[in-house]
């Protein structure tokens, strides 16, 4: 058996729940964690002739967070969901780590399904199981200061993916130092896609369902396109609490003179890793104000069910503010001058139910080149007989004068057609 000593001091821990049968996989993680310093109890520390049922109850009183290791073992074990249901009676902070795909019975499910979860089985290696596992949320508060500390470092540091990375760019002309220049970031738009940097596109949008979060990515948007040079993007993306989720980056890229945006996206290659919660990306060119944009991950899925569209208007939105409805003007033709967000208002049937679906849209030009091409989550309620959804910038003139057509869809619905103009 591993070198492994349940804690028995006064500060808070985590309460371990496992089925004796998986002590294998269980206990060689244990010791990592006390290696790493996280106080913990498990029940290899009762002292021979205690009442069970008494001193496992009090250690589950008496902790300030429970880990349940689900398995077909832990399901098959009355003792261990009496354990997960007395810490959900009491209200504590639980989170779930798989050890194997199980089916949970419907009555299970409905209560531990909205929890944070980490799938163990699904690593590759030690290592990247570890680095998930100590992210998640509240986790960090049963560690010593000093371990605390070492962790966070090294942790953060390798979680994300090596294809991720900038190399540095040689900066040969010194005339453009980047320090010296400023580029405003005029809006940020985060996706879900399936890879690093440059992956398919999953959803666009600011929540994403955990069962389908990959690589988080944000476009910075700029006010005006740069002159070709080198400059520093600073970026990481923080939990709600304020703590990093990433590390800090401080990256030199180099900008060309015809580009008006740029991405960087970090997570992983398969889904269900990112805990659920809300996440801040913070990011900011060389010394310039950072710009904080949020987005959320959530329990759930997408509905496949279609929902008709009946027809389509469009409107403009300035500031980056959705205008009320009295205030919306429809039309399909725009001044270039006025011209910032534009929205696709969607008039449906009322769908009966709620749903989570996914509004599908693809905008080109009269040339055929693509200007905009999204999958946005939105949720429509029973009662919805409308919704929107839209593209473009906070401030005027990015948008060239000229036709534009595009496609429309809500979840496997009909595909709408249409055009608008700029002038």
């Amino acid at each position: 058996m591993p070198n492994i000593i349940p804690y028995r001091g006064k500060n808070g821990y985590i309460f371990i729940s496992y089925a004796h049968r998986d002590a294998a996989t269980v206990l060689p993680i244990l010791e990592r964690m006390g290696q790493d310093g996280y106080r913990f109890w498990f029940d290899e520390g009762i002292d021979p002739g205690t009442e069970w049922d008494e001193f496992i109850a009090e250690h589950i009183i008496s902790c300030e967070y429970f880990i349940a290791f689900m398995s077909k073992n832990y399901l098959a074990s009355s003792n261990c969901k009496d354990e997960l249901n007395y810490a959900r009676d009491l209200e504590k902070k639980r989170l779930i780590v798989y050890l194997e795909d199980v089916v949970l019975p419907a009555g299970l499910a409905m209560r531990i399904n909205r929890l944070q979860s980490v799938f163990y089985h699904k690593y590759p290696d030690a290592d990247s199981f570890f680095r998930m596992l100590y992210v998640a949320d509240g986790l960090d508060a049963f560690r010593s200061d000093e371990d605390r500390q070492a962790v966070k470092t090294t942790s953060t540091t390798n979680a994300i993916k090596t294809e991720n990375t900038v190399p540095p760019v040689k900066t040969d002309n010194t005339a453009s130092t980047a320090s010296s220049n400023t580029i405003p970031i005029t809006n940020v738009s985060v996706y879900n896609s399936d890879g690093a940097p440059e992956g398919a596109l999953i959803r666009n949008g600011t929540a994403f369902f955990r069962n389908e979060a990959k690589y988080i990515g944000f476009k910075l948007h700029f006010a005006s396109k740069p002159y070709a040079r080198n400059v520093t993007l600073h970026w990481r993306i923080e939990k709600e609490n304020g703590e990093y989720f990433s590390q800090q980056y401080d990256q030199e890229i180099e900008l060309k003179a015809d580009w008006v945006t740029y991405s960087k996206s970090w997570g992983w290659k398969s889904a269900g890793n990112w805990p659920f919660g809300k996440y801040k990306i913070v990011a900011s060119f060389n010394e310039d104000t950072p710009t904080e944009t949020w987005f959320e991950i959530k329990p759930g899925s997408y509905d496949t069910m279609p929902v008709p569209i009946k027809s389509v208007k469009m409107f403009n939105s300035t500031g980056g503010k959705l205008p009320p409805s009295s205030e919306r003007t429809y039309t399909t033709v725009f001044d270039s001058k006025t011209a910032c967000y534009l929205y696709f208002q969607l008039y449906f049937d009322q769908p009966g139910k709620d749903l989570n679906v996914t509004i599908n849209y693809h905008i080109t030009n009269s040339e055929g080149k693509n200007v905009a091409h999204m999958a946005s989550p939105i949720l429509v309620a029973y009662n919805y007989v409308s919704c929107w959804t839209g593209w473009g910038w906070k401030d005027p003139g990015h948008w060239k004068p000229g036709r534009y057509y595009y496609t429309i869809s809500m979840g496997d619905s009909n595909t709408l057609t249409g055009s608008f103009d700029v002038q």
